[in-house]
């Protein structure tokens, strides 16, 4: 209700103000999907996927997006539960073609929807203000990551190796104040509305030195009554992009459960460019979390672009202890023109 809410006060309430200049890009790809399923071979899958972005003019006191995003695997997926649940209460055949035939049909997501706003507060200093659906970013790290207590890396869901973008992409509905402190430092509270429950709500303190940053936060989940806190260290180093992070989440009264909330990440990035448009980039990360069943989780993914329209990717996640049991991506994406992409990749 609240994000239906917030749509109606973008699109309607302030189309003029907002977005009579307003920037506007779609982006149309086509993936297939070849998966290799235990004991059962291998499978092929297609997809369709579509996003439109209006965005206000950048620069302004007062900004808006909407973001909208369809999928047409995601509906099959989602159908075919529907489908299963009317199979075991006995439903006809007839009614479950009816559904199958809405495959082509897409399903709509909403990504983003926010406002953001500055609100000054003296000459010098101003309030960032964003209100809306959107993502805010704790921590250090594409996957594994202890420092983002919000979205909580799920190193159990596989789902996200499956993109040419970033892996973790979440979003939720959240009201989040931005103070600057300095060039380079700077103070964010965010609060996250549940429906009937006590919400949840944290604050991060980001501070850059010469040679690293640090970044301290905390969460308290009102609907869990679980408190996080969470370090996360970044610098340079031999050329490398080097990070990492320590996380305690849990009822900070038992013991027990703060030590299954107890969680280390690290990794790092590397960089490098052959002749005038080629790169090549290397990534590794891990995850320790001594109190769970999952012990040592690794990461890593290598990604070479030969030219402005190609981009080859390999990622994966595997498990040392449950012998190296391991979840592998291999794709290409090739951007015909601009927007409009083909892509292939394999899964296992």
């Amino acid at each position: 209700m609240v994000a239906k809410i917030l749509l109606i006060l973008v699109v309607l309430v302030f189309p003029q103000q907002l977005f009579g200049d307003a920037r506007i890009s779609s982006e149309i790809s086509t993936m297939g999907i070849l998966q290799w399923i235990n004991d059962e071979g291998w499978s092929f899958n297609g997809d369709a996927r579509g996003t439109l972005d209006v965005r206000s003019p950048a620069g302004s006191n007062v900004q808006a997006r909407l973001q909208l995003r369809f999928s047409t695997l995601e509906l099959i997926n989602a159908v075919e539960k529907i489908i299963d649940n009317d199979n075991d209460n006995g439903n006809s055949a007839a009614e479950q073609q009816l559904i199958k035939s809405l495959f082509p049909l897409g399903i709509v997501q909403v990504p983003r929807a926010y406002l953001r706003f500055r609100l000054p507060v003296t000459d010098d200093f101003s309030l960032r203000v964003t209100s809306g659906i959107d993502r805010v970013t704790w921590g250090v790290g594409s996957v594994l990551n202890a420092g983002d207590l919000i979205f909580k890396a799920d190193p159990d869901n596989n789902a996200g190796l499956l993109t040419f973008d970033e892996v973790r992409d979440e979003t939720a509905m959240l009201f989040a104040f931005y103070a600057p402190l300095g060039q380079l430092n700077f103070l964010e509270t965010v609060v996250l509305p549940v429906v009937d429950e006590v919400p949840r709500a944290g604050i991060r303190l980001y501070s850059a030195f010469e040679q690293f940053s640090l970044e301290s936060s905390y969460l308290y989940d009102g609907p869990a009554s679980e408190h996080a806190v969470a370090v996360s260290l970044q610098r340079s180093l031999f050329g490398a992009d080097v990070y990492t992070g320590v996380s305690l989440q849990g009822d900070f009264s038992d013991s027990d459960s703060i030590k299954e909330g107890f969680t280390i990440t690290g990794g790092g990035i590397y960089s490098w460019r052959i002749g005038y448009d080629q790169q090549i980039s290397a990534r590794i990360e891990a995850m320790v979390r001594p109190g769970s069943d999952s012990l040592l989780k690794l990461y890593g993914d290598i990604g070479y672009v030969p030219n402005r329209t190609v981009q080859l990717i390999l990622r994966g996640m595997t498990e040392p202890e449950k012998q190296w049991d391991s979840s592998l991506m291999v794709g290409a994406n090739w951007n015909i023109f601009q927007g409009f992409h083909i892509q292939g990749a394999v899964l296992s």
